[in-house]
């Protein structure tokens, strides 16, 4: 069994402990054993790229101009999982769309006298959109930090390339980056 099917088969019996409790710790395990998930991913990712990303880098050190494949490694490594998190994220409408809702909602209690009823609903709506503009500033930040990346690797100067051969060197050697 491999890192990554004894991950997999961890998550299979989180996910059931929360089919037979919902207390929060049981979820909180599971969230822990997706990142490992996540971090094994990015590893064998790395590892499966790591030939190319080599080259890609005496490239960048020589001088030479990268190709689009080349810079589709270097764009896998730095932002690969924000690129991937945008294409297959498929719930930002309804999010926007809950959100607006929930300020519709919060906008009925303006001039309304706000008792303890009132007050309580009103908190847990204003909750509710705390949660959900989380969600909406997460897939947001994933969007800008490849539109970052598209916009600095068009013209790539020296200063630049000296950075990204730092960042994917450090990549390589670190097991957290």
């Amino acid at each position: 069994m491999t890192q990554l099917d004894k991950i997999i088969e961890d998550i299979q019996n989180c996910h059931s402990g929360i089919e037979q409790s919902s207390r929060a710790d049981v979820y909180w395990k599971l969230s822990t054993v997706l990142q490992s998930l996540d971090n094994e991913l990015r590893e064998h990712i790395q590892a499966l790229t790591e030939k190319e990303m080599l080259k890609v880098i005496d490239k960048l050190k020589s001088g030479a101009q990268l190709s689009e494949q080349e810079l589709h490694y270097v764009k896998l490594w730095i932002v690969g999982d924000a690129d991937y998190y945008v294409k297959y994220e498929n719930n930002y409408q309804e999010w926007v769309n809950e959100l607006e809702r929930l300020v519709g909602v919060i906008a009925e209690f303006k001039n309304k006298d706000v008792d303890f009823q009132n007050a309580s609903q009103l908190r847990a709506i204003s909750l509710d959109a705390v949660r959900v503009i989380g969600d909406i500033l997460f897939f947001v930040t994933q969007q800008q930090r490849i539109r970052n990346f598209s916009e600095s690797t068009k013209s790539i100067d020296a200063g630049e390339r000296q950075l990204l051969i730092d960042l994917l060197q450090g990549k390589m050697i670190s097991p957290t980056e």
